[in-house]
Order: C-alpha cells, then sequence, then structure tokens
C-alpha cells in the first residue's frame, strides 16, 4: 500500500467506517439478528446524537439559543412518519423508506 493511499485512508478513517457500517444498520434487524429492543434502543441513541449536534452547532458555534430544530425535527418526523406508515407499502418499506425521509425533510422546510 502507498504512502499517499494510507494517508487518504488515515484522514478519512470515520466516514469510512460510517460508510460501511451504514447499511449493516439497516440489514441486521431485517435478517432478524439484532434484538428488536436493542434496535429501538439504538434507534433512540441515533435520534438523540441527531439532535444533539444541531443543539452543538446552533448553540455552541453560533452562540444562539433556539429551539426551532427541534420543532423542524418534529415535523420532519411526523411528514416520514405519515408517508411510511400510510403511502408506502410495508413490503416495500425498507427499500423505499429514503423516499420517506425525503418527504419528511420536505415537510420541514416547507413549514420553515
Amino acid at each position: 500500500m502507498s504512502y499517499r493511499l494510507k494517508q487518504i485512508l488515515l484522514r478519512h478513517r470515520l466516514p469510512l467506517v460510517l460508510l460501511l457500517a451504514a447499511p449493516l444498520t439497516v440489514l441486521l434487524p431485517q435478517w432478524g439478528i439484532v434484538n428488536p429492543y436493542i434496535e429501538l434502543v439504538l434507534k433512540y441513541i441515533g435520534i438523540n446524537i441527531i439532535l444533539t449536534v444541531s443543539l452543538n452547532l446552533i448553540n455552541g458555534y453560533m452562540g444562539e439559543f433556539s429551539v426551532g430544530h427541534a420543532g423542524f425535527m418534529a415535523i420532519g418526523a411526523y411528514g416520514c412518519a405519515l408517508l411510511s406508515l400510510h403511502l408506502i407499502p410495508r413490503e416495500l418499506g425498507p427499500a423505499l423508506f429514503p423516499l420517506s425521509l425525503i418527504g419528511g425533510g420536505v415537510a420541514a422546510g416547507i413549514a420553515g
């Protein structure tokens, strides 16, 4: 392995790990390897990480206190849930979930 390739891999290690781990978080529960309770806890952890990073960005770096991002996150989650539960058939749910995420983001964007 060349020196340049080693430097690139060391510099971009976290994005590469996340890129490889993201499909596993979707596939392991589908295959029944992960306990449903552990899956639920991991989902809550992921949601709280997203909320914490957004709070850190607004309050920590910008110095502004705003809770509007929590409202937009709630609107986006509600829109995503509506699309996932009522408009997408259950059999196609895992395949079309990114479409629901985009719809939730559009709903939050329209509200904001």
